[in-house]
């Protein structure tokens, strides 16, 4: 056993943020960028079956999360996307 947390330990792949406890940091740096979650996990089915259905006969239809006013815009790609979001 090693003690570099980036160390492979058996079959496992390390993780992209290596270190349980830089995740809050890494999680104060980036909170103002994301979508907030969903209240519940009834919450995030009731956004996602929808789409799922619709997406059984148009495979374009996504769901497009509205981001925070302090966020990036989403770029151009994700706006080519818009008239298929649900």
């Amino acid at each position: 056993m090693t003690d570099n947390p980036y160390a492979l330990s058996g079959p496992h792949a390390p993780e992209a943020v290596p270190v349980k406890w830089y995740r809050p940091k890494l999680h104060a740096l980036i909170k103002h960028d994301v979508p907030a979650p969903e209240p519940s996990i009834y919450a995030a089915f009731k956004r996602l079956i929808p789409v799922l259905i619709r997406q059984l006969k148009y495979k374009d239809a996504v769901i497009i999360p509205d981001l925070p006013k302090s966020a990036t815009p989403y770029g151009a790609d994700v706006e080519t996307l818009k008239p298929h979001a649900v």
